[in-house]
């Protein structure tokens, strides 16, 4: 009974202050947290459970979290870390800025408004945006041409005739903000496909990649750490000749990235600046490189 209410609590609280400031064409939720506890624990039976660091927020910095805490797990097995499913990153600051969790995880840089909420940001990883489509396309590379002419709705089809089906991703997307401002046109492009409904749109990027594998002709944008981990089997394009790899967005040779973040509001707490400590370590930095990303600060060619 005693876990029952403390998570319930837990849970409230940070989905009012989600509902408060994320108001979309779909609710952003706080799930139940996964399995993020030091191996040994039991859920059901632990009266600490909602205790120890929590983390929430973006969905793309899911994957490589989780990876972190997993294993900081290893060194620290006292030390308890919950990784929550998604509620955004602008649900993941307001979340830190109200008291709700110790940590936001964030996938863009924050807004102005944001940055007078006098919140520390510490950038971890940076993660590849890939083209992804259904295992059953052939091709193996897009341009950046057909990327715009698609989304308006021109008949550019895959080489063996099937048609290019977007999925999309809701307005603000981080993602798609990037891409939008490499691609000339896309943004445009992207919008009108929205307002007409010409596509389907999703809101969270673990949805995007399960839905990639079920539609025929399916295009989406999506991290590659989200690629490897929900869709290994999807085909992953390269944009006008370039193939997105940790390297390539460790050398520049590939334009689409996203850089990730914590924001917390007392980096002095000890349970807080324990974890960022591993999260920045060298040790770190191979725990990052595996689950599709590249470590920040980039090292030196």
């Amino acid at each position: 009974m005693r876990v029952a209410l403390v998570l319930v609590s837990f849970l409230a609280a940070v989905a009012i202050v989600v509902a408060w400031v994320e108001r979309g064409e779909t609710p952003p939720h706080l799930t139940t947290p996964r399995a993020e506890l030091e191996a040994g624990g039991d859920r059901a039976e632990d009266e600490t459970l909602g205790r120890g660091l929590h983390l929430a927020g973006s969905g793309s910095n899911l994957v490589v979290t989780r990876a972190l805490a997993a294993a900081y797990r290893t060194s620290r097995p006292n030390d308890r870390v919950v990784v929550h499913d998604s509620i955004g990153s602008t649900g993941g600051v307001r979340a830190v800025a109200s008291g709700a969790i110790a940590i936001g995880l964030v996938a863009r840089p924050l807004r102005p408004a944001e940055r007078e909420l006098g919140l520390s940001v510490v950038g971890y990883a940076r993660v590849p945006i890939t083209f992804l489509a259904h295992p059953d396309v052939r091709d193996g590379d897009i341009s950046s041409d057909e990327i715009v002419r698609s989304l308006r709705g021109e008949s550019v089809p895959w080489r063996d005739g099937t048609p290019r089906v977007w999925l999309l991703r809701e307005r603000g997307d981080a993602g798609s903000a990037v891409v939008a401002s490499r691609i000339e046109g896309f943004g445009d492009a992207e919008e009108d496909a929205i307002a007409t409904r010409r596509f389907r749109v999703v809101y969270h990027d673990d949805e995007l990649t399960r839905a990639i594998l079920g539609l025929r002709g399916g295009l989406g944008i999506a991290d590659l750490a989200q690629a490897r981990a929900n869709a290994p089997t999807a085909r992953v394009l390269a944009v006008d000749g370039r193939m997105p790899s940790v390297v390539a967005v460790s050398d520049g040779s590939y334009p689409f990235f996203k850089d990730l973040s914590f924001v917390v509001r007392n980096a002095e707490d000890p349970s807080v600046a324990r974890f960022l400590a591993f999260a920045t370590s060298e040790q770190a930095r191979q725990v990052i490189a595996s689950a599709g990303a590249a470590a920040l600060p980039l090292e030196a060619p």
